[in-house]
This record gives structure tokens, sequence and C-alpha cells, in this order.
């Protein structure tokens, strides 16, 4: 970081909003994958707690870097009772904290930098596994994290010119459709999961769902798929583990997706695939340290369960502003 943060600012959802850009924050994604691959970023896998009395848990996400001089710490509570009363299922706050001096050097609402960090690590990952040309972009899932997933993947990949949704709420696929309506794309709603797949080159999967909503025999040859949307819960999963089987798989974090990605931990459980298959993680890729894509018609996803070092690379962009720009900055035209 080279610009100097005040002592414990706060900043909120909608100053994130305007000032998180996201062609800074996708190279900060980029990078901070590399350091963590490399080792200059430290993520240890924190274990979740469960509410005693309630469906709720917490998830924490931490992430330490010596070369920035921080502790990123994140709490953030997921919770289907709440989802079920309308608010929002997973709410999160994030503490930055000065590993010289111990003091707090900022307090960050968690929701939408969440939001943008994942959508721009889906994107850099796919521009890293998906194939040359891919044009028809698919989502599964309508809500805020699918509009981010637009906004990012478009940013990075030239060639997509094509959005395919599905959604099970209409009103939700009627609200995307309309804050997506000032991209330069063509705008398609389908009847159902299978077809998004049938129709598109890079499909996410972009909802709470705890059993598959994706089924393997779906995916095409050629196909990149993220998978971003279930909470992380060894429980829960989008997919199906033969999907998992027929790809290429890459993942965040190798030990985060092996503890918290309901997905792999249900296919390493039943066997249908080993250790070795989900051994390769993004940073790995980016550095050439590993191969992504092998060809044209091979499948690869991106298995995203969510880091706190995607956290400590939006604090990277965010602290790089001084007060006075934190504080008075306008809203940016959106």
């Amino acid at each position: 970081m080279t610009g100097q943060c005040v002592e414990g600012v706060a900043i909120d959802d909608e100053m994130i909003d305007h000032l998180l850009d996201p062609l800074r924050l996708m190279a900060a994604v980029e990078q901070v994958h590399i350091d963590l691959h490399c080792g200059v970023v430290a993520n240890p896998v924190a274990a979740d707690i469960v509410v005693p009395g309630a469906q709720a848990a917490v998830h924490p996400m931490i992430a330490v870097s010596g070369v920035d001089g921080v502790c990123v710490a994140k709490i953030m509570t997921d919770s289907p009772e709440r989802n079920n009363r309308g608010a929002p299922r997973q709410l999160s706050t994030i503490l930055v904290t000065d590993l010289d001096s111990g003091r707090v050097r900022a307090i960050l609402a968690g929701g939408r930098l969440t939001a943008a960090r994942t959508a721009a690590a889906s994107a850099v990952a796919s521009s890293h596994l998906a194939a040359a040309g891919a044009r028809v972009l698919g989502v599964i899932g309508a809500g805020r994290l699918a509009l981010e997933h637009v906004r990012f993947l478009i940013a990075r990949i030239d060639s997509l010119d094509t959005v395919v949704v599905w959604s099970r709420s209409a009103r939700r696929t009627r609200e995307f459709v309309s804050a997506i309506s000032h991209f330069d794309c063509d705008v398609q709603v389908v009847d159902d999961p299978r077809e998004v797949c049938s129709r598109a080159d890079i499909v996410c999967t972009l909802t709470p769902s705890p059993t598959p909503i994706l089924r393997g025999e779906w995916l095409r040859a050629g196909t990149h798929l993220n998978v971003v949307g279930a909470p992380p819960r060894p429980d829960h999963r989008e997919i199906d583990a033969e999907a998992l089987r027929r790809s290429r798989v890459i993942v965040d974090d190798v030990a985060t997706a092996r503890t918290a990605s309901g997905a792999v931990v249900a296919a390493l459980r039943h066997g249908v695939v080993d250790p070795a298959d989900v051994a390769t993680d993004l940073g790995a890729v980016i550095s050439g340290d590993a191969i992504g894509r092998t060809g044209d018609d091979e499948i690869t996803m991106f298995v995203s369960v969510g880091l706190g070092a995607q956290d400590l690379a939006a604090v990277r962009v965010l602290l790089d502003l001084d007060h006075e720009t934190l504080t008075t900055a306008p809203a940016r035209p959106r």
C-alpha cells in the first residue's frame, strides 16, 4: 500500500460501492492469489461456529500480510432464517489491524466489498481458464452476486456479448435484466439451468442452494464453470459430483476448498474425485506454476469458496486512498 490511512477510518457499503474500481480490484485480486500461492500472504482455514439453537453459522475469514503490514479479519454471519424474513442471508464486517502498532486502521462494511471481490475472482479465473473467444456468459441466480459477475466479467473479457440468465424468482430476474440493460450485450432469460449450460461458454452458479442445482451431465465440451454461490458449509453444494469429475478443477485455496466447499467435500467423501484432482490453486495457474486449460474441448471449473486474502485485495485498493478522498469523493456513475 502506498497511501496512508487515517487510523480507525470507517468505510460503509455506499462508499465502498463508489470507490472500489473494478479494474484496480481485479488486478489486486490477481496479485493476491499469486501472493497466497507464493506464501507472501497467509490465509489460515478458520473453524466455522454454529450458532446454538439456530440454523445460523459464523464464518471467520483472516489474511495476514507482512508486505502490507496488516491483518484483515472478517466475521460473516450466514442465516437462512434471516433470509426467510427478506433480509440478506449473509452479513459481514471487516477489521483491518496494523501489525506493527496493533491498532485498528479501518473498519469496513463487508456486504458490497464481498460481492465485488467475489465477482472479481471469478472474472480473473475465467480470463485464465475459459476458452479463447468466449461470447456467452451464463448466470444461474439473479441477485446482487449475479449483477456483480456480469459487471466484472464483461470488463475483463472483451469477447463476451451475450448474457443468459435463469432464476427461480421471476421478480429478481426482471430486476436483473433491468439492472444490466446499460451493458452492451444481448440478454436472454431461459426456463431452467440446463438451458443456461447448453448456451453459455462461461457458467456461474450464484445461488445459496444447499442441494445441486447444476448437473455435470449438462456441461458441454469447452465450458468454463465458476462455482460461487453456496455458503462455505460442507453440507451445501450447487453442483453434483459428476460436474467435478468431468472438469479440470482449480480452487481459490486448496485447504479451504477441501474443508469448506460442500461440492468438493462430497465428491472426495464418495470417492468420485481424488485429492490430487483438487490440488491446484488459482495462484499457481496465474503465476505459471500450473497448467489451466489444456484444450478447447476441456471443461474447466473454478471453485470459489471465498478467502480472507480476497478481502485483503480489496483493502489494498481502498487503503491506497487518503482520508480526504475517503470522506468527500462523489458517487461514480454506475
